[in-house]
């Protein structure tokens, strides 16, 4: 599948052969894999015996109620927190070694900003493209590139003519979706989601969601995303994993929010309330 122009490899991303692993060596791999983690905290389990595959170009969405490990599991594969048994693989690559080499993107739950926040829009884009590992990278092309690439993008997440906003006077959607931006200007394969909707009402859940999916579908990344937003997350993802501790569940969205068991771990009774 072809990437849209706006995450295809620029000069600046082939600037370094030691930074980016062929696609042809790659393709092979599962673009996630997590093989039975288990994960402790003082002594507490938290990641009970996981074990995870996503394909290429997928959109698996985890979802569990508050304390299920989704967050800690997000942090095992982009290689934040080591495990304590298992393995975890990105392309088949150690997940540290696949962040360094601009592999994974991620978007964290939204932060809140002071209204005075001196950043603007474009600048929190633009973070996205470091090139302080690489001090040959530098002059006006090089900033002419990245500027480049994060107009393109603001355009694309639907933020056009906020460049110059700063980041605290927009909405909590807005600034998701410029946090978006910014974890696509590496151009990652594997797109990492940490309940990136947190605080925004059902309709701004959709939205940002159908963002993802329809970015998702057109560029063939591969998304993992983890929320307390049930039926927003399953309506655009491809499978949904059902955590709290292990693995309860994996399946298409329907059946998972249509079974038993999600009922039982939510303590729910009918779909209704997964709105909420």
């Amino acid at each position: 599948m072809n990437r849209m122009s706006i995450l295809s490899r620029t000069p600046l991303d082939r600037a370094s052969t030691e930074n980016h692993t062929r696609t042809a060596e790659i393709e092979d791999f599962p673009a996630v894999e997590v093989c039975h983690v288990h994960f402790y905290y003082q002594g507490k389990v938290v990641l009970d015996d996981v074990t995870i595959r996503v394909d290429p170009g997928r959109f698996l969405g985890i979802i569990g109620p508050n304390g299920a490990g989704k967050t800690t599991l997000l942090k095992t594969v982009l290689g934040i927190l080591p495990v304590d048994t298992g393995t975890v693989r990105i392309f088949g690559q150690d997940p540290r070694g696949a962040r360094m080499n601009r592999q994974i993107g991620y978007v964290p739950q939204r932060l809140n900003f002071e209204r005075d926040f001196p950043v603007s829009v474009m600048d929190v884009v633009l973070m996205g493209v470091k090139v302080k590992r690489f001090p040959w990278l530098q002059g006006p092309t090089v900033q002419g590139l990245r500027i480049r690439r994060a107009e393109e993008l603001i355009k694309r997440v639907g933020l056009s003519g906020l460049e110059k906003r700063p980041i605290a006077s927009i909405s909590g959607g807005q600034q998701q979706r410029a946090f978006l931006a910014q974890a696509l200007c590496i151009g990652p394969r594997v797109l990492i989601l940490d309940e990136p909707t947190t605080g925004l009402d059902f309709k701004g859940q959709r939205e940002f969601y159908a963002l993802v999916k329809n970015l998702q579908g057109e560029t063939g990344l591969t998304v993992v995303a983890a929320s307390h937003d049930l039926e927003a997350l399953a309506y655009n993802a491809d499978e949904l994993v059902v955590l709290d501790k292990r693995i309860w569940l994996r399946g298409k969205p329907d059946d998972v929010l249509n079974s038993t068991e999600l009922k039982r771990i939510y303590g729910i009774r009918n779909r209704a309330v997964l709105r909420g």
